[in-house]
């Protein structure tokens, strides 16, 4: 009797080291299988980024678009009369970020105008709206994808209209301008503190709406010229 527990308790043994070889090797094949899939996900990484580093070679050559940016970012700037930049001045937008910077010829480095190194001042509002134009205008040359409307929000934020008339009004007649010509398929939105109307001569579709807080001892209805956001009671 004692002889068949030993038996039978050496053929449990056996059976569970069986079992277990049995997972080591299901592991085994799974771990093998596992690095096949590696080895072929490496060879589509390294064929995609090949790829990626061919198309970044061959989109940092082509400078076609950018050098076209460029000109018109400075065009806008210049036509919008905004003091401190001139048709000569230099522009450059390096990657990554391909973010403009602005220099006057023979200053280099000492003096740079970017979005990084200016306050919250109206130069700055105007320097970023101006971009977005200038974008709008390369995407209408390059037939590119780009929605056909333009939001600007504040552009003479902290700046007074009586004291840099020039600068409202050469902004302001900038886009009427491209609105009848480069940028006829394009809507305006313009948000701002004060209107700067168009010529006698605009051929264009223009409409204005004047916008007041309202009290609120006065009903909605009884405010011919409602805020934007129709039940906002802010300060």
């Amino acid at each position: 009797m004692s002889v068949a527990l030993e038996e039978e308790k050496r053929r449990a043994a056996l059976k569970q080291q069986l079992d277990d070889l049995s997972k080591i090797e299901f592991l085994a094949n799974k771990i093998s299988a596992m690095r096949e899939k590696v080895s072929d996900l490496s060879v589509q990484e390294n064929t995609v980024n090949s790829d990626l580093r061919d198309a970044r070679d061959k989109a940092e050559r082509d400078l076609q678009n950018l050098t076209r940016l460029k000109e018109l970012f400075l065009g806008c700037l210049v036509r919008s009369k905004i003091p401190g930049f001139y048709s000569d001045d230099i522009v450059e937008m390096k990657s990554p970020s391909f973010l403009p910077e602005i220099s006057s010829v023979g200053s280099g480095d000492l003096a740079v105008s970017s979005f990084s190194n200016w306050g919250s001042g109206g130069k700055k509002t105007f320097f970023k709206c101006c971009f977005a134009v200038a974008v709008h205008r390369l995407a209408v040359e390059r037939n590119a994808l780009l929605p056909t409307f333009l939001i600007i929000d504040s552009p003479m934020k902290n700046i007074s209209e009586r004291e840099n008339r020039d600068q409202f009004e050469g902004f302001f007649n900038m886009l009427y301008d491209l609105s009848v010509s480069e940028l006829k398929g394009t809507q305006f939105i313009i948000i701002d503190k004060e209107i700067c109307p168009p010529p006698e001569n605009y051929k264009n579709t223009f409409f204005d709406r004047h916008m007041t807080p309202n009290d609120r001892n006065i009903d909605l209805k009884d405010n011919p010229f409602p805020p934007l956001i129709r039940y906002y009671r802010g300060k």
